[in-house]
């Protein structure tokens, strides 16, 4: 495994949409010592990737002179392969869906390892952590 990456299995996606959020806080791993989350989706037979990035730079991304990475979620979806098939929706992922759900998970870990009273601790929106896929969608 590279450094500062950490792959998560086909399952996990699944398993963040059939749990609530007081069952996501695993004390086995600290996500925010990754620069780079991998997490594959299969779901009905349709494949994507969803790459979270730079989400230990949530609070400093901003300041002056800063060189990390710029948080954000890279989507790749298997059926938007090329520009023709760009507006494709059979089959797909709702990329927004799942960017949000990931938003709050990563949300609901902060606030667990920070301070869980301040339930307004939500460093990660879709503005400090936009959704991207390779045609711009």
């Amino acid at each position: 495994m590279l450094s500062g990456l950490r792959a998560f299995d086909t399952n996990f996606l699944r398993v963040l949409f059939a749990t609530s959020p007081s069952q996501w806080v695993q004390s086995g791993i600290n996500i925010f010592d990754f620069n780079l989350l991998l997490m594959p989706f299969d779901a009905n037979g349709h494949k994507s990737l969803f790459v979270v990035i730079g989400a230990k730079n949530i609070r400093s991304y901003t300041h002056k002179g800063f060189k990390g990475s710029r948080p954000c979620i890279l989507h790749f979806d298997s059926t938007n392969c090329s520009p023709s098939r760009h507006h494709t929706s059979r089959g797909r992922h709702d990329h927004n869906v799942v960017a949000d759900k990931l938003r709050t998970w990563m949300n609901r870990i902060w606030r667990w390892q920070h301070d869980d009273v301040d339930h307004l601790l939500m460093p990660f929106n879709k503005r400090s952590m936009p959704i991207s896929t390779p045609y711009g969608t």
